[in-house]
């Protein structure tokens, strides 16, 4: 391999006779036309701006230095680039920044442009661990190679460190010569003929550090994109090998219904709650009008849930809905299944917008690179968001509100400290009582669950569901969930906290309050009635002006449909041309 005695035979370095790569260096080659060019980054992260009036850019200089000598770069592409990258990419990459592509991650990418701080992977344990790791990462379906994808890249990275290092030292000692030239002994070679070879050595020196911290972070985006796939570690009560969760808890009792039971869709549309007919022309299928009495339960449901984080000392917030793709990688969201899940905003921005599927994405972003004092721990905060999410990976319920593309949600939010390593887990805990508390006042029946490793995606270290009991579907379905995800996040999004001098990385807890569709599917199931009317929960009375059961408006006029898919007889078309 190519290594420090074959680089000394490049630049050898000696008092008496400093010849340096004689054979390699030729003399530099005018380039014309560069009058004006902007400033660009270069390979190892300088800047430099071109000068009619000075030498050629060095960029440009390091483009001819790969066409002039094939050979030696032939050896460094195969001795440090090769499998990650190629060094034939390079020109390329310096000649057109606007076309840059560092990497398929976003979260890598920002990370590249200077826009968030490097992702600080935890690679100590994964080299401390690796068969733990990825035992993990199989029970959790995220089975990749682990050697290959992330502990290969990151040793290649390190050699190419090292070897930058070498080089450094020699460009050091270069300068070094150059500084004090008029103090050696030339044996007859002229001071002007000396000075040149030596700045033509350190030009050699600095277009092999150019294109060596060129493929040095073109190793470490491929470690980066790779080692960000790597999940949470598992929680010990987690259970492998099973699809279904483990039972925490039982609350409540299934009503009892002595009449036919409905489903959520035959009551909305006679009570004429909700409408999802003649739809798909201008929103698509899976949305929704919500009217009359459960447009009103909606905001009811927010409001007392609202009221009930509030007093639990929760701080509100109001989170974007539209966020770049790097922070929702950062909070866990897979960089390549982001497309299938989530709604992309094209022509935006060069950096890639979504709309956000949870406000949790939002909440983690406000926290993002910013460190909190320890005394202010636990912080807990809350968000009501519209929550966009696509829905292509399911055929299940093409009708009604349980699967939709859009819903409002209350969602839960909080940062805690780690110095007795249980902080996240209270708050977890805590976050579950809560759920609890909210659905029992709404008089639903339900199971608290621990959900299996196959279950927990990326960031969730544990995560435990409430799966509440629907008449009409004869089935109990997920109403709310709670994660812990320790560390995962504020590690990729740097969300510290302080504990006296030292910063740390925080954990961070989100869960579900109010899930607002499947919520108003749980009350006219469960509180359905023989006369076809719907019980409100005595805590949403007063949100709702005091009414005590939801039945039909008579005087509510259904519409008339004239449009096009209306029969020719029946159709209205106004046009007079």
């Amino acid at each position: 391999m190519h290594n420090i005695k074959s680089a000394c035979r490049l630049l050898r370095i000696r008092s008496r006779s400093p010849c340096i790569a004689h054979k390699y260096i030729r003399k530099p080659t005018t380039i014309q036309h560069y009058r004006n060019v902007s400033t660009a980054q270069c390979g190892d992260g300088t800047q430099e701006t071109s000068n009619e009036n000075k030498n050629v850019p060095s960029r440009h200089k390091v483009i001819q230095f790969l066409e002039e000598e094939p050979e030696f770069v032939r050896r460094l592409n195969s001795d440090f680039a090769e499998p990650y990258t190629d060094i034939s990419k390079l020109p390329d990459f310096i000649t057109n920044p606007k076309g840059r592509n560092y990497s398929n991650s976003a979260l890598v990418e920002f990370y590249e442009k200077a826009k968030l701080l490097k992702p600080a992977v935890d690679v100590k344990y994964i080299l401390d661990n690796v068969d733990e790791v990825q035992e993990n990462m199989k029970m959790r379906n995220c089975d990749f190679d682990l050697v290959k994808m992330v502990v290969g890249p990151y040793k290649r990275m390190i050699l190419v460190q090292n070897e930058i290092e070498k080089y450094n030292e020699m460009k050091e000692s270069v300068k070094s010569q150059i500084e004090n030239i008029d103090q050696m002994n030339f044996d007859g070679l002229t001071l002007e003929k000396q000075k040149a070879k030596l700045e033509q050595s350190l030009q050699y020196a600095n277009n092999i550090l150019h294109i060596l911290n060129w493929v040095k972070r073109q190793v470490e985006a491929v470690f980066l994109a790779n080692a960000l796939m790597v999940p949470n570690k598992t929680h010990p009560l987690v259970k492998d090998g099973v699809t279904e969760g483990n039972i925490i808890e039982t609350v409540g009792n299934k009503p009892e219904l002595d009449f036919p039971v409905h489903d959520h869709i035959f009551i909305g549309e006679k009570l004429k709650l909700f409408r999802q007919s003649r739809m798909s022309d201008f929103a698509g299928h899976r949305n929704y009008y919500l009217c009359g009495d459960a447009a009103e339960l909606e905001q009811a449901l927010i409001q007392y849930t609202l009221d009930k984080l509030k007093a639990r000392n929760f701080h509100f917030i109001s989170a974007p809905n539209i966020l770049k793709n790097a922070i929702l990688e950062g909070a866990g969201v897979v960089s390549n299944k982001m497309e299938d899940l989530l709604y992309n905003i094209e022509n935006a921005s060069a950096d890639g917008f979504c709309l956000a599927g949870t406000s949790e994405i939002g909440l983690a972003a406000y926290f993002s690179s910013h460190a909190i004092l320890e005394s202010q721990l636990p912080i807990k905060v809350c968000a009501v968001s519209t929550c966009y999410r696509k829905e292509t990976g399911t055929r299940l319920d093409p009708k009604g509100l349980f699967r939709v593309h859009q819903f409002n949600k209350v969602e839960m939010f909080g940062v805690t400290g780690n110095e007795s390593g249980t902080e996240s887990e209270q708050l977890q805990l805590e976050f579950v009582e809560i759920q609890k508390e909210l659905f029992s006042e709404l008089n639903l029946h339900y199971n608290v669950i621990d959900m299996p490793a196959n279950d927990l995606g990326l960031p969730a270290f544990r995560k435990i569901d409430i799966e509440a009991w629907f008449p009409g579907r004869d089935r109990y379905d997920e109403i709310s969930s709670a994660s812990n995800c320790t560390d995962f996040q504020s590690r990729r999004l740097h969300i510290l906290y302080k504990h006296e001098d030292e910063y740390k990385f925080a954990h961070t807890v989100n869960a579900t309050a109010c899930a607002v569709p499947r919520m108003i599917i749980a009350l006219l199931e469960n509180g359905q009635q023989k006369d076809r009317t719907i019980v409100v929960p005595e805590c949403l009375r007063e949100y709702m002006g005091g009414k005590v059961i939801l039945k039909r408006d008579k005087r509510r006029k259904a519409m008339e449909y004239i449009g096009i898919k209306a029969s020719k007889k029946n159709q209205r078309c106004l046009a007079d041309f």
